[in-house]
């Protein structure tokens, strides 16, 4: 803490300063009608000097510190201005304009000019030139007045309200661009002309705040008239300065006066000035955050808005707590009565306290999250106009005579007494309560069975609302209550009046996607599931269904309320149809499902099973010399691929490599890994399965113990690039527009990869592992048709899945039906590949054959194999992967046996 005995430069801030007042700086005080010497004394020892200057400066207001340092305050006369002490007028008055909204960006405008300077020659003002010595005694001031700049200020606030998808540095960077072109502009033919299109807009876009020293009729409101403003400001001032006011002060101290036992003036430290200004700031910036939430969320979260608007007032308190006990130290500290000790202790009181700025942020940020997420939950509910979710929604439905039934989304997310904000009560009341124990406030945020619950209970709601369109005797209303332990109201309800009486009714939840289970040349068999919820207020289904893109088209069917499957009839062969499932309840209300997607009623030539068989004795085309990592040789081959020269590539996992065997030759070379198991760029660890990816004239490889999909090129042209990382990979596909499809056995998903994705997006197994429809158990091998309909061999759960193109859920093509060897059932599927005809092969990894499915046929037929375990040219020992050549000839990776088979078409 240093003191002060020299002469002090201060700001006027509007205050009435003239020459030869009293000053106190104890408590940044004039001393009105009180002066050491006559006025006739003082006008004869003041000297008068021009000083001329104008200048102008743009600055974009973050906090406090730029105000101030644009008011030119130092420290000690900025806490003086912040803690109260000091009522400030005329320009200065820009110290109180602050920034309402972080949804808004202002930039400031300051014109700045001095016209003379004034001041007392002290070594005329003898002390013998005193008439009212007894002043001194009085210890009523500190300082006395000496010197004064005369001149004048103003202040031009810009504010630009800011969309969503607009950034604060953004704008604020094209506000300073254009407000620095503001002092040279001509107005003499119109602002207009002077500006561009851009800066036009911007121009019109912005409102204006005005501070000044100076009498106007009317203040600017909008950029044209500042403009015009700025330009007269010189006008104003007065050719000799008349209408200036003091800017700078100069204030000399009494004890220099031969009053040398008066004390110096302590000033306080500059980081504990600064610690004191970042309270300040800091309260205020969590008060516009608290507003802006307010402001920003749904209107219908009430409970936690008010929780906010709770916050709001004790900060306020706080505030002004902070602000007095500022008051009552400042002067004491300044003044020798006390240390500065005293006001670092005071603000490490705060930040004991629950008033500390971390747990102000971390509560405000919590409550930012529940309404974030609750508004965002709703969001689509009420932005439908039949949805009211004013704060007496409900007490307006129920006294409407004409509505009969009443859908109420009712919300107990927010308990009424928040125990956060009970503390900063009691503080407020009791500075000296503190929590003994810290606490950490939970919420429905971090339980994920809440966040199913609240997705489940808005999910029916929002699907009654769209069901019910022309229904005008049901009322849709959301409310938002406080947690009622004792009523057991906490978490979320859906409840359903009727007549204006409550009924336990449990609403439907909507049925399941409908799928064809089977396909027949005129007919499918439409297949769904029963609602989840509420399935015991079902009356009826209504199966609604048209040609894609005929709306003309509709026809609509019947199904009893225990229905899962509907036979359709009469169907236009080659035509794709959409259906949708209705929910009809026993309550009035009507429940809309999901489409389906497109299902396309084959010609009938294309429905029949394919004739043609395979060569039972295979072919070895590869794996010629047995088991082992030599030529011609092969260790547990798995995937394999044909490319269009019908050139294989092997996954020969138990080698750590790719092989390529060109086509009616024995030529076979290694193009990926052969160096032994590792995670270098001429490494592989098991690889799994490979395919070669034409556009890009490359192959990619499954790495499976390396946890990554590799992107490897021919002839060296570039080194190998890891594409997916990360990931218990196994089986790989590609589509028709090269996206990459991955199958995860430890996560039993199916990802589907496009160019640049991080995360990729789940198409198959979406549930953990499991037997549903819409989980995995171990996902093999892979592949997607023309179609974009992907098959995956879900071998522990011992049958083939179909997923369509945004299927929420399978459907099983092939075994289900548990392990074992009949002809509806499979043993661990490893390999699957569908032929242009849309017929499924699956190598039977545990049965030892290979199989083929028409889908929607109860049972398959075995093709190749089937004859036991063996090594015999007609036998297969475990088979896995599966490939076509051009030909439709049929390759199978013989995984026990360690070699390739080809299996030839007999010809028609």
């Amino acid at each position: 803490m240093a003191t002060e005995d020299n002469t002090i430069e201060t700001m006027a801030l509007g205050r009435p300063f003239g020459l030869g007042m009293l000053y106190d700086c104890r408590n940044d005080k004039l001393i009105p009608a009180m002066s050491l010497w006559n006025p006739e004394v003082l006008e004869n020892q003041c000297v008068t000097r021009k000083q001329p200057f104008t200048n102008y400066t743009v600055r974009t207001e973050k906090s406090l510190h730029d105000k101030a340092h644009l008011l030119n305050m130092g420290g000690s006369l900025k806490l003086s201005v912040l803690g109260g002490l000091i009522g400030v007028s005329g320009s200065a008055k820009y110290v109180n304009d602050r920034k309402e909204t972080k949804h808004e960006e202002r930039v400031t405008l300051k014109y700045s000019t001095t016209v003379h300077y004034k001041q007392l020659t002290m070594g005329h003002l003898a002390t013998e030139k005193m008439i009212h010595t007894d002043i001194l005694d009085q210890d009523v001031a500190t300082h006395v007045v000496t010197g004064i700049v005369y001149g004048a200020d103003a202040f031009f606030v810009f504010n630009r309200a800011l969309s969503k998808n607009e950034e604060n540095t953004t704008v604020s960077g094209k506000l300073e661009v254009l407000l620095n072109k503001l002092p040279k502009i001509d107005i003499s033919a119109g602002v207009e002309l002077n500006m561009n299109n851009d800066d036009k807009q911007l121009a019109e876009s912005l409102t204006c705040t005005f501070y000044g020293d100076f009498n106007l009729e009317q203040n600017p409101s909008t950029f044209e008239e500042a403009v015009k403003l700025y330009k007269m400001l010189p006008s104003v001032v007065g050719v000799n300065g008349e209408n200036t006011v003091a800017k700078t002060v100069y204030l000399y101290p009494l004890r220099l006066l031969n009053r040398p036992n008066m004390k110096m003036i302590r000033q306080i430290s500059q980081n504990l000035i600064d610690n004191c200004v970042s309270l300040i700031n800091d309260l205020y910036q969590l008060k516009m955050q608290a507003n802006d939430i307010i402001n920003d969320g749904c209107p219908t979260v009430h409970q936690n808005k008010e929780h906010l608007k709770i916050f709001i007032n004790y900060i306020n308190q706080f505030e002004n707590d902070v602000k007095k006990k500022m008051m009552e130290l400042l002067p004491k500290i300044r003044g020798n009565g006390a240390d500065e000790i005293q006001l670092r202790d005071f603000l490490n009181q705060v930040e004991s306290s629950p008033f500390n700025r971390q747990k102000l942020s971390d509560w405000i940020k919590l409550k930012e999250r529940e309404i974030t997420m609750e508004s965002n939950f709703i969001q689509h509910c009420i932005a439908d106009p039949r949805v009211d979710s004013s704060l007496n929604a409900l007490d307006k439905a129920l006294s409407d005579s004409q509505c009969v039934h009443i859908i109420c989304l009712s919300i107990h997310l927010t308990n009424k007494n928040d125990f956060y904000l009970q503390d900063l009560s009691r503080y407020l009341d009791d500075k000296t309560f503190n929590r003994r124990e810290e606490t950490t406030q939970s919420s429905w945020l971090d339980e994920e069975d809440v966040l199913a619950e609240i997705r489940e209970k808005i999910a029916i709601f929002f699907d009654s609302v769209q069901g019910n369109v022309d229904n005008r005797k049901i009322k849709f209303v959301i409310t938002d209550k406080h947690i009622d332990k004792q009523k057991n109201l906490e978490g979320i309800f859906l409840n359903f009046y009727e007549k204006g009486r409550k009924k336990n009714v449990e609403i439907p939840s909507k049925p399941g996607q409908p799928i064809a289970t089977e396909i027949k040349d005129d007919c499918i068999l439409l297949t769904w599931k029963k609602p989840q919820n509420g399935n015991i207020n079902v009356r009826q289904y209504k199966i609604i269904y048209s040609k894609e893109n005929d709306e003309k088209s509709k026809s609509e069917l019947i199904a009893a309320n225990d229905s899962e499957s509907l036979l359709i009839q009469n169907l236009t062969p080659n035509t794709t149809y959409i259906f949708t499932v209705q929910v009809l309840t026993t309550i009035g209300l009507v429940i809309d499902g999901d489409m389906s997607d497109p299902i396309t009623i084959k010609p009938p030539e294309q429905n029949k099973t394919k004739s043609n068989k395979f060569k039972q004795n295979g072919i070895i085309c590869a794996g010629e010399n047995g088991y082992g990592g030599q030529s011609n040789q092969l260790y547990r081959p798995q995937g394999i691929f044909i490319d269009h020269h019908n050139n294989i590539l092997i996954a020969d996992s138990s080698n750590n490599r790719i092989v390529e065997r060109k086509c009616h030759s024995n030529e076979e070379r290694v193009i990926a890994g052969g160096n032994g198991p590792g995670k270098g760029d001429d490494q592989l660890f098991h690889p799994t399965d490979v395919l070669v990816d034409k556009k890009n004239n490359c192959f990619i490889i499954s790495d499976l113990m390396n946890r990554r999909v590799i992107r490897c090129f021919r002839e060296n042209e570039a080194e190998p690039q890891i594409l997916i990382s990360d990931i218990d990979c196994f089986g790989l596909s590609i589509d028709k527009n090269g996206f990459i499809y991955v199958s995860d056995r430890a996560k039993n998903e199916v990802r589907r990869w496009k160019k640049g994705d991080e995360r990729g997006t789940i198409v198959a197994g979406r549930h953990r592992k499991g037997t549903d429809l819409n989980q995995l158990n171990g996902p093999g091998l892979i592949f997607v048709d023309e179609e974009d309909s992907l098959y995956v061999s879900d071998t522990f759960n011992h049958r083939v899945m179909k997923w369509t193109k945004n299927a929420k859920e399978g459907i099983v093509v092939a075994g289900g039906n548990g392990e074992g060897n009949s002809l509806k059932q499979l043993s661990s599927p490893w390999g699957v590949i569908v032929d242009d005809l849309g017929q499924i092969y699956v190598a039977d990894h545990g049965n030892h054959r290979v199989m083929r499915w028409c889908e929607g046929n109860a049972e398959g037929e075995v093709v190749i194999g089937g004859k036991g375990r063996g090594k015999a040219l007609n036998q297969l020992n475990h088979p896995s992967g599966l490939s076509f050549d051009t030909e439709e000839n049929l390759y199978v990776a013989d995984y026990g046996n360690d070699r390739i088979l080809k299996y030839e078409q007999y010809s028609h």
